[in-house]
C-alpha cells in the first residue's frame, strides 16, 4: 500500500509485484496476496489497488486476498466497520478473508 512508504512510494514496486503474481500463476501455483491495512487507510485506496490488480493479473480466480489489520487491534477503536467496507470492496474482485496479525497476538516476531 502506498501509505506504508511515507511518501516514498515507487510505482515500479507495485508493477513488479504484479509481474511476480503473473509468473507464479503461469506455473499454476496457487497464491494469496496479503494486504496490511491501517485504521487510516482510505476505502478509495483499496478500490484503486484492487482495480489495478484485477486489471493486470492473468487469472483472478487463482488469487485470494487476505486483509490484515495492523496491530494492536485496539488502535482500530471505532474503525472496525472499515474492515467490513474493505472486505466488501475486495470481494467485488477476488475471494477475500480478513485475518489478524496472529504473530503479534502470540508475541512472536
Amino acid at each position: 500500500m502506498p501509505e506504508h512508504f511515507y511518501n516514498d512510494f515507487d510505482k515500479d514496486i507495485f508493477i513488479n509485484e504484479i509481474k511476480s503474481v503473473n509468473l507464479l500463476m503461469a506455473k499454476s501455483i496457487m497464491l494469496y496476496c496479503k494486504v496490511v491495512v491501517l485504521p487510516s487507510t482510505k476505502t478509495n485506496l483499496i478500490q484503486e489497488v484492487m482495480e489495478k490488480l484485477s486489471n493486470n493479473i492473468s487469472s483472478k480466480n487463482k488469487l485470494q486476498i487476505i486483509i490484515q489489520p495492523s496491530s494492536p487491534l485496539e488502535d482500530w477503536g471505532n474503525s472496525n466497520s472499515k474492515l467490513f467496507e474493505f472486505s466488501e470492496i475486495v470481494g467485488q474482485y477476488f475471494e477475500v478473508s480478513t485475518i489478524p496479525q496472529v504473530h503479534k497476538i502470540l508475541n512472536i516476531e
